[in-house]
């Protein structure tokens, strides 16, 4: 088993987020998440 596989391959479609480093807050993290769900939503929606 190679390392940092993360089970992508058991799902089609799948995608893994990762969101700041250890320099960031957290408000910094949910703050780029509120973006990244913007962007998933018009990219779902097919807008």
């Amino acid at each position: 088993m190679k390392g940092l596989r993360y089970n992508l391959h058991l799902r089609q479609r799948s995608a893994l987020v990762e969101v700041g480093a250890q320099t960031n807050t957290l408000d910094e993290a949910k703050q780029s998440m509120v973006a990244l769900a913007e962007v998933l939503d018009r990219v779902l929606q097919g807008k």
